[in-house]
């Protein structure tokens, strides 16, 4: 059975006709849940009456197109190390192996403000005091809560590293972590072909609990 078939049937990966279109970065066409989407688009109405420009990024994401990101990003760390243990512990400070991203969920949106809106940029220190998203920063962090939006990796837990623009849905995303605990990702990995997938199912354990499961405790 093929991954994407298994995060289906397990209810951890959209389906297309469950999607729409929200408010995107320029260039971008993004789409999540319907019931994600609405009260995305209040909070981005609500943050505009507060003068605050807000966007998606990114939002649903398949298993093809991941793995797309995962195999260029390993590659690119291995021709930089050299070696696939060292490239795994790198692409995964902030890049998810197909299977492990939120983003399969279509619950998840990865935020972008003012005038990286016309940009789609994401970058950490973007959102730093100072940053052109230091507004939208503090505006999401007051605000966020009350239209059901929480950001996974708001800290650094031991996993990946910190992204202040990456907000889930909580009531949608909080119900799959059930369902993704459930599947045996030993076996699961050991059957893919995406680079880096055999030590991913040798560390497979260890690394669900560091990566998958330390996040903001709200979302467990």
């Amino acid at each position: 059975m093929s991954l994407t078939a298994i995060l289906r049937e397990s209810g951890l990966e959209a389906l297309p006709d469950h999607l729409i279109s929200v408010t995107s970065a320029k260039d971008h066409y993004v789409e999540v849940l319907a019931v994600v989407a609405h009260p995305f688009e209040v909070m981005v109405r609500s943050a505009a009456e507060d003068g605050i420009r807000l966007g998606a990024a990114s939002g649903f994401r398949s298993v093809d197109r991941q793995t797309q990101i995962w195999n260029a990003k390993f590659r690119g760390a291995l021709a930089q190390f050299g070696d696939p243990q060292s490239s795994l512990c790198r692409v995964m400070e902030f890049s998810a192996p197909p299977g492990w991203s939120r983003h399969h969920w279509g619950c998840e949106i990865d935020i972008v403000a003012g005038e990286l809106v016309d940009e789609a940029r994401l970058e950490p220190e973007d959102w730093e005091e100072g940053g052109p998203c230091a507004s939208a920063n503090l505006w999401l962090e007051e605000h966020g809560a009350s239209y059901g939006f929480a950001k996974p990796y708001e800290d650094f837990r031991g996993g990946f590293l910190a992204e202040p623009w990456h907000w889930s849905f909580v009531p949608a995303s909080k119900p799959l972590m059930a369902r993704i605990k459930r599947i045996d990702w030993r076996w699961v990995f050991r059957q893919e072909k995406f680079e880096g997938a055999q030590l991913l199912s040798a560390q497979s354990n260890r690394l669900f609990n560091d990566f998958v499961l330390s996040i903001n405790p709200c979302l467990l």
